[in-house]
């Protein structure tokens, strides 16, 4: 999933009516037979990630 796919399902999943957890929508993102290479990655990566996430919440909840 490239960056701009990204912003669109992270936009939808925010947006939608019911929240849904990163366990539903985490595997949606990555090839079928991706794996990390350590958990260094893993945690580094899901930080970008949910920065990412926290970044465009905040665009499209402000009140």
């Amino acid at each position: 999933m490239n960056i701009e796919m990204l912003d669109g399902y992270f936009s939808a999943l925010i947006c939608g009516p019911d929240m849904v957890p990163p366990s539903e929508y985490l595997p949606q993102i990555w090839r079928e037979d991706f794996a990390f290479e350590s958990d260094e990655q893993a945690a580094e990566i899901m930080g970008v990630l949910m920065r990412h996430w926290n970044t465009i919440a905040a665009d499209l909840l402000v009140p």
